[in-house]
């Protein structure tokens, strides 16, 4: 159909010409000559305007969705199998005083993250990642940066460690944002 529109108009645009060189004025020539100019630049930025319009439905259509993906569920660890007790040697009951006697081992405290160095300069984050007042400096260890107060990133960062100030991070190895590792 497309093609068909552009022969009809090319003929009548040849039709057009011939009736204008018959009558010969050169004004009706002129403005013939840029209505057709003018006609094919339309046509030639529709053209364009359609070309990038379905190359940027092409892109948009390969784009993955920004739909979150759902956090993998860990595998439930496999239960130990118990260990059948050997049958020929007889059970001995445990005396209710023995029992008595003996005290639960204390629970071991918990370590921090063995790349995290704890000292006067940092503390541990509060639960969700974020610092107490009197250590404000954000730092991640997964990427090596840390973020001031003045970052445009600190809100949205989940601290692995706090710092006193920006000093105390550098000197810990850590880097501002935007600045590359050395």
């Amino acid at each position: 159909m497309r093609k068909f529109l552009r022969v009809f108009r090319f003929l009548l645009a040849i039709e057009a010409m011939r009736r204008a060189w018959k009558k010969f004025h050169p004004i009706r020539i002129l403005k013939f000559i840029s209505v057709l100019v003018l006609g094919i630049a339309a046509l030639a930025l529709v053209a364009v305007l359609l070309k990038k319009l379905s190359e940027k439905d092409e892109r948009s259509e390969h784009k993955p969705s920004a739909a979150p993906k759902p956090e993998p569920v860990p595998a439930a660890a496999p239960k130990p199998k118990p260990e059948p007790a050997p049958a020929a040697a007889p059970k001995a009951k445990a005396k209710p005083e023995a029992i008595a006697q003996t005290e639960p081992s204390p629970a071991p405290e918990p370590s921090p993250a063995p790349d995290v160095a704890i000292d006067d300069e940092s503390v541990p984050p509060a639960e969700g990642g974020t610092c107490p007042p009197s250590h404000p400096v954000k730092a991640v260890n997964r990427s090596g940066i840390y973020h001031s107060t003045e970052s445009r990133w600190y809100e949205r960062s989940k601290a692995d460690i706090c710092f006193r100030d920006v000093e105390a991070a550098e000197a810990a190895g850590f880097r501002a944002p935007g600045t590359t590792p050395k």
